[in-house]
């Protein structure tokens, strides 16, 4: 009965390490001013919700995190988990992959960006895409955000 008791406890310690470490914390990130919309229709970000994620950096590391892409400023940002302040990483990021999504242009749930790409236009080899296809071809989704000012003209 004592060995029963002793593997329990053992088995126990294990399972709290093993979800200790589920959520990696060893990614470094900047504080990061989201600007609010002031007077601006719209948002930068890809979702207004924070979404749980999966961050691949060059070096090869991968974090578990809570996630936003700033579309408008092409930059992957993050909620710290000490407290919940808007970071952007300091480490360069590969790639990253969201889950639970919900686009109205889109029906899928999970979505995976990638950069790496050759430069094409205005984007370089850091831009973030959306790889929707993964095969010998990858179909690749570039999303962007514009600053539109409306002038307003009066006349006399």
């Amino acid at each position: 009965m004592k060995k029963y008791k002793l593997y329990c406890v053992f088995v126990l310690l294990l399972l709290c390490v093993k979800a200790k470490a589920q959520y990696l914390s060893d990614y470094t990130g900047r504080p990061y001013y989201l600007k609010t919309n002031d007077g601006i229709q719209g948002s930068a970000l890809l979702t207004d919700n924070w979404l749980n994620g999966t961050v691949y950096f060059v070096n090869g590391k991968t974090a578990n995190a809570i996630l936003n892409y700033n579309i408008y400023a092409d930059e992957l940002l993050f909620k710290s988990p000490r407290d919940s302040s808007v970071q952007a990483f300091v480490d360069p990021v590969k790639g990253f992959s969201v889950k639970g999504i919900a686009l109205e242009e889109s029906d899928q749930t999970d979505m995976n960006f990638s950069s790496g790409f050759p430069a094409v236009d205005d984007q370089t080899p850091k831009t973030f895409y959306q790889v929707v296809g993964d095969g010998r071809v990858k179909l690749l989704r570039y999303y962007k955000k514009k600053y539109l000012s409306q002038r307003v003209l009066l006349r006399r």
